[in-house]
Formats: structure tokens, C-alpha cells, sequence
């Protein structure tokens, strides 16, 4: 397969990594009020945005840079996750993608066929994969990033918080804000990650509390 096809496959919300699973923590949000409008789902989209920038980019750049540190980032990231329900999505989401990877590119990810990671955390499988993959790492953070926001919108919409059309019109109006945010992650690096908006990761840990749920996270 060559490069341009394995981006717009990584890129298709039909790749079956999992993603659509969850939220992102936009079901708590709605669930206990804090997001009730279509504005409110343009300002939680950019938040988590950020977050997702500044806290998770820096890891997946090192391990796309360093694939053989990526044992050292999963564990080093797994302490920077304080939130139970964050934590386990970002494990969750890290070995579906990884075990779909595998199976669609087994070829290219044969260095990952059988890594002894204890938490298998999104962001570094991600960077370390699409480093194998042959993809930049701009491409590879830009890829996340869009991933991640692309999922609040689907569960926006699932939601019913925005209807699809609109829904695909905030992930237009914001992809500036997204630029600036994979801009700011790309000069960081793991030592430098921070939780641009912890509030996002403590209300998402409501998540568990919820009586009934659509999403995993």
C-alpha cells in the first residue's frame, strides 16, 4: 500500500480502531448538564483539543521520533492520566488500534508484533506505529488530532447535541484552532506535557457514575 492510501486509510472513519466508541467525555458532560448547546460543544471541542494537544502530542511525537523508547513513554505517560475513566479509554483505544494495525499492515508493523507494553496507551502506539508506517510526524500528530476531534463531533451528533451537518460545519470553523494547537504540541516535547484543561478529565470521571451509557468513555 503506499503512502498516500495508508493516510487516507488511517484517516477513514472506517478503519475499526475503536475510536467511535468513545467520547472523549462529552456523554458525562451532557449527562450532568455541563454541555447543553451547539456552543457548548464548540467550546468543549476546543478544549479537549488542546488538551489532547499539549498532554498527549508530546508523547506521541517522542515515540514517533524514538520507537524504541516506547515501553518507557507507556509508562511515563500512565501517572499523567489521573482520571479512571481517561486512563482506561486511552488503554482501550491504544491496544484496538494497535491490534487493527497490526492485521491491516502486518508487513510494516512487524518491529510491534509483539511488544511487552504494560499499559498500551494511545498516543505513543499511535506515533510509534504510523513511525513504521512511514509517515511524518506531522502527518502522524495531525492525524491524532483530528481523530480525537472528529470522535466529539460523531458523539455530539449521536448525542443529540448538533445534527450531522452542523456538526461537520464546527469541525470546519474550528480547524484553525486545531492547526495552532498540533502547531504548539510540535515543539514540545514529554517533559513539557501539561493538562491544558484539567476540569475536562475530572468531569469525564463522572462518566462512571452514569446509570445508563452509550459510550465507553
Amino acid at each position: 500500500m503506499t503512502l498516500s492510501l495508508r493516510l487516507l486509510a488511517l484517516s477513514d472513519s472506517a478503519f475499526p480502531a475503536g475510536g467511535f466508541a468513545h467520547s472523549g467525555g462529552l456523554e458525562a458532560h451532557a449527562s450532568f448538564r455541563w454541555v447543553r448547546s451547539p456552543r457548548d460543544v464548540a467550546r468543549f471541542l476546543l478544549e479537549s483539543t488542546w488538551q489532547n494537544a499539549s498532554l498527549l502530542g508530546p508523547f506521541l511525537l517522542r515515540a514517533h521520533r524514538h520507537p524504541d523508547a516506547l515501553l518507557d513513554l507507556d509508562l511515563d505517560l500512565d501517572p499523567r492520566l489521573s482520571s479512571p475513566v481517561a486512563n482506561r479509554a486511552s488503554r482501550t483505544q491504544g491496544r484496538a488500534f494497535l491490534a487493527t494495525a497490526r492485521a491491516v499492515f502486518p508487513g510494516a508493523l512487524a518491529p510491534l508484533q509483539h511488544p511487552r507494553l504494560p499499559c498500551c496507551h494511545h498516543a505513543p502506539v499511535y506515533g510509534s506505529s504510523l513511525r513504521w508506517l512511514g509517515i511524518e510526524e506531522r502527518e502522524a500528530l495531525l492525524l491524532f488530532l483530528f481523530g480525537q476531534a472528529r470522535g466529539v463531533i460523531s458523539a455530539a451528533v449521536r448525542l443529540g447535541l448538533v445534527g450531522p451537518q452542523e456538526g461537520q460545519s464546527l469541525l470546519d470553523e474550528h480547524g484553525e484552532e486545531l492547526a495552532r494547537a498540533h502547531e504548539d504540541a510540535m515543539g514540545r516535547g514529554p517533559e513539557e506535557a501539561a493538562s491544558t484543561f484539567p476540569l475536562l478529565e475530572l468531569r469525564q470521571a463522572f462518566h462512571d457514575a452514569m446509570y445508563a451509557r452509550l459510550f465507553l468513555s
